[in-house]
This record gives structure tokens, sequence and C-alpha cells, in this order.
């Protein structure tokens, strides 16, 4: 009796080596589903669409930065002021892209 082929329903990629136990200790992330975007959405109605979805997405990710003072973590005034920085440059940038004086490049931060 042939059993059926199982999906891999590990967040961890194939050929990837686990340790034994560990796998099963990783949740697996539920996405929501997607509600089908309409063939006959605007452009407005498609910018306030992806606005939205984004802006509460950086404002989560905004959470995330605040929660990071705390009695579980440690840091130096200098690593502090260089998060602040960092996010004060990124919100010029994006209020001089949105004024149409220059566009976004991608970076990555590190302390």
């Amino acid at each position: 009796m042939a059993s059926s082929p199982k999906a891999n329903l590990s967040p961890v990629p194939s050929g990837v080596p686990v340790p034994s136990g560990v796998a099963a200790a990783i949740p697996m992330v539920q996405r929501k589903k997607r509600t089908p975007v309409p063939a006959d959405e605007t452009k407005d109605q498609k910018f306030k669409r992806l606005a939205e979805g984004r802006v509460s997405a950086a404002l989560h990710a905004l959470d995330g930065i605040a929660g990071l003072i705390g009695p579980a973590y440690e840091s130096t005034v200098e690593q502090r002021r260089r998060i602040i920085d960092a996010l004060n440059e990124r919100m010029t940038v994006i209020e001089k892209t949105f004024a149409g004086e220059t566009t976004v490049k991608k970076r990555v931060f590190q302390l």
C-alpha cells in the first residue's frame, strides 16, 4: 500500500540540516488570505490599499523597535541615537520622495 507524499510544511527550506527536535519547535506562520484585487481598481484605490497595508506594517515594525527598550535588553545612548538618526534620515528621504525630489534607495542598518 503506497502512502501519499506529504507536503513540506516545515518553515526550514528543503536540504537545510536541522537538529532533531528543532523543526517541531519552530511555529508555522499562517498568512492571511489575500483579498482578490478588483479588475476595475483605480490608481487611487490601489494607492490607498497598498498604503494602508504598508504603513500599518511600518508602524508595527516601529512598535517592535520601541520594544527594544526595557529590562530584557541593554543598549548604550550611542546605539539608541544611531537608531533614531537612521529612522529620521529615512523619514526625510520618504518626504522628499513624496515631493518628487528623490527616490528611495534600499539600505541595511547596522549598529
